[in-house]
């Protein structure tokens, strides 16, 4: 199960945001709604969450369900013990105070199970997509809740770019080597490419049969331009 837990207040989600489907339950058995928690509960039920997406700013409530104004001790212990910033169950934490994600609120390579902050508005422009993928894959995308849904174009341009900075003091018709850039980083390319399911085959070919840098350039250029169009790659790898 996913657990969103957010205060909700006024009703803003659907008042404000247009959001139907969480309090319509059309991910029902997949996505749990939580709107006040009070403080001192006992949040054990929380250490089998699938992923726990958290409004940063929710109050805890008393024993009457009224709100304890600037009272956040469920969210801290669901940050720092529950989920462990995503090391123990991934971790989304939005809030309209927050600015939007960027590679250093979210670092696929650091940690992909958490997004430390997205604006809340965005985060439900994406949720839909989010518990859609997970709905048809039964896997937690944070990239599609941080990045989009075009998350994959957004990496392979990031990604390309890195790998392009990292050959730029060599001479461009020198015979390209794997450990001219960083092997993690193509590797992650690599992945979402769909350009083979063997990296280290991949490369072991690579270094078999040599292309010049400007070539190799010109293949991961391809690919990114090719995301860009059709949010997929539809090239070969070129030697």
């Amino acid at each position: 199960m996913i657990f969103l837990i957010d205060d909700n207040k006024a009703d803003k989600r659907r008042e404000v945001m247009g959001i139907h489907f969480v309090d319509d339950n059309y991910f029902k058995g997949l996505l749990f709604s939580i709107e006040k928690i009070q403080k001192d509960a006992n949040l054990s039920f929380l250490q089998d969450a699938k992923c726990i997406l958290l409004h940063k700013t929710t109050d805890d409530v008393d024993s009457n369900g009224e709100f304890i104004e600037n009272s956040t001790s469920n969210v801290e212990i669901i940050i720092n013990d529950i989920s462990d910033f995503g090391s123990k169950i991934p971790l989304v934490m939005f809030s309209n105070r927050m600015a939007e994600s960027t590679p250093d609120t979210y670092n696929y390579e650091l940690n992909p199970n958490c997004v430390h902050q997205i604006k809340k508005n965005l985060f439900y422009e994406r949720l839909y997509d989010f518990m859609d993928y997970y709905k048809k894959t039964g896997f937690i995308e944070l990239r599609i809740i941080a990045l989009g849904k075009r998350y994959k174009a957004t990496e392979i341009s990031r990604y390309s770019k890195i790998l392009i900075e990292s050959l730029i003091k060599y001479s461009f018709s020198e015979l390209f080597k794997p450990n001219y850039v960083q092997l993690s980083i193509f590797r992650q390319y690599f992945s979402l490419s769909n350009l083979g399911s063997d990296f280290d085959s991949f490369i072991n070919d690579l270094e078999d049969n040599p292309i010049t840098i400007s070539k190799f350039i010109d293949n991961i250029s391809q690919i990114v331009e090719s995301f860009n169009e059709y949010d997929e790659n539809i090239y070969g790898w070129q030697k």
